[in-house]
């Protein structure tokens, strides 16, 4: 019981004392272009967007053909 109270407390944060700044957070690399890495969404994101176009423009036209 006592070590599951010690790490419920333990968990918890501990407000930052006054004055003091926080630690910096880890800086990412320079020179490393994140969209490289990614061109896969870039590509998908378009496939879909062309799809859901279709299937609104079929839609549209089905609205108008069957009353």
């Amino acid at each position: 019981m006592q070590q599951a109270a010690a790490n419920v407390s333990a968990g918890i944060a501990q407000p930052a004392a006054p004055g003091s700044t926080p630690a910096p957070a880890a800086a990412a690399p320079t020179g490393v272009d994140v969209g490289e890495g990614y061109a896969y969404v870039r590509s998908d994101l378009r496939r879909i967007a062309i799809l859901a176009i279709g299937l609104v423009a079929v839609l549209v036209a089905l609205s108008f053909v069957i009353p």
